[in-house]
């Protein structure tokens, strides 16, 4: 971070930042599948236990049928937020109007240590050019965050009709220090 040295005016730079990118995946995967299927993904990672991180995805759909398309979160081999359409809260989901929307998310996980995992734990929102229906506020939750190394991250997607198109793309993985 930067900071003034008052007593010659010029900025010093301080210690490195408490944000480091753990790797990612700027390759769009797209899907048409109308069950819930692994589309983009992350492997080699090494994110401890006790590290927070952050993931950041851009989605899009088409147009082609008044459908839905949403995401679901995979670590490592858990899947711990579906894919899921219709009546549950999915960890994000474009709307059913035949129109393409675009947009992208972003995750906030906290560290997977025991007592702490929350089956639940996570948050997130989703800019975009409009019929966001929900975004992982409460999601669908399939399994608890595994409290063990990440070394694989997977964005799954499903949509509502297959005249429709689900685009993933640019899936950048942050960790926080611990210290």
């Amino acid at each position: 971070a930067a900071r003034r040295d008052h007593r010659h005016g010029m900025p010093t730079i301080g210690a490195a930042g408490a944000i480091t990118r753990a790797g990612g995946n700027t390759t769009e995967a797209t899907t048409t599948s109308t069950t819930a299927a692994d589309v983009l993904s992350v492997a080699s990672l090494s994110i401890a236990t006790t590290s927070p991180m952050t993931l950041l995805v851009a989605m899009r759909k088409t147009t082609g049928a008044a459908a839905a398309a949403c995401l679901g979160l995979k670590l490592n081999t858990t899947v711990t937020g579906e894919a899921t359409l219709g009546g549950a809260v999915e960890v994000f989901q474009f709307d059913t109007e035949n129109t393409a929307r675009g947009g992208s998310v972003h995750f906030w996980l906290g560290p997977r240590i025991t007592d702490y995992n929350l089956v639940n734990s996570g948050s997130g929102f989703a800019p975009g050019t409009g019929g966001v229906v929900s975004v992982l506020t409460n999601p669908t939750i399939t399994a608890a965050q595994p409290i063990a190394t990440v070394t694989d991250v997977v964005i799954r997607g499903i949509v509502e009709s297959a005249s429709i198109t689900q685009g993933i793309d640019e899936l950048h993985i942050e960790t926080h220090a611990t210290s």
